[in-house]
């Protein structure tokens, strides 16, 4: 009976990764979603790209494990891009990594995009999360963890799933890759979402 907003990234031309919570609870039953719109770069009410529906989706929201991808009915990255991807095994490469940035739309300056910079990863959560000197807000779950933003090649290492409210860090991120790759995100991107679309640019993963 109400409206659930977070944040996402387009992956692929067709492709928004999320958190699992926004669209399963807490025991990995699906939401019951009306409808869902993905609205790149919203700012209060201007909508320079337009609304984009969803036709599939795969998520998991249980223990530590929290991501979403929705596949998108229009290619919304033909007219936005869409940011790269990246991975780490084992996940421990990842403690004390910094200079990365998150982007999301928190929910204390709605509709509006803002960038965390500089943020470093503290620390292994259940073995699953990264956790992060990041502040973040409700609204901003699901929002990319970015390496080089400001560079030439952004790519997405993972995504908010949790943290403390207020805003005050640490938060932490589902990366692509867990303990193994076996049922992760990046997984279902290189084998399945990436491919759903005959014209989706997405060029595939290498190792």
């Amino acid at each position: 009976g109400g409206i659930w907003q977070g944040s996402g990234s387009l992956v692929s031309d067709y492709t928004v990764l999320t958190a699992g919570h926004m669209v399963k609870t807490a025991a990995n039953q699906w939401l019951d979603i009306e409808w869902l719109r993905f609205i790149p770069a919203r700012n209060h009410a201007n909508e320079p790209y337009g609304r984009f529906d969803w036709v599939h989706m795969r998520g998991v929201h249980s223990g530590s494990r929290d991501w979403a991808l929705i596949s998108l009915s229009r290619p919304a990255g033909f007219q936005t891009g869409y940011l790269g991807v990246y991975a780490q095994l084992p996940i421990s490469r990842w403690n004390g990594v910094g200079g990365l940035s998150h982007i999301g739309f928190p929910g204390d300056h709605a509709d509006e995009m803002w960038v965390d910079e500089d943020g470093r990863v503290t620390g292994i959560d259940e073995q699953r999360q990264l956790r992060t000197d990041i502040d973040a807000a409700h609204g901003q779950s699901g929002g990319p963890l970015v390496r080089g933003w400001f560079g030439g090649n952004p790519q997405v290492v993972a995504s908010l799933v949790e943290g403390p409210n207020p805003v005050e860090d640490p938060n932490d991120f589902m990366p692509g890759w867990e303990t193994s790759r076996d049922d992760t995100w990046m997984q279902w991107l290189c084998s399945d979402f990436g491919n759903r679309h005959p014209d989706d640019r997405f060029g595939g993963c290498s190792a």
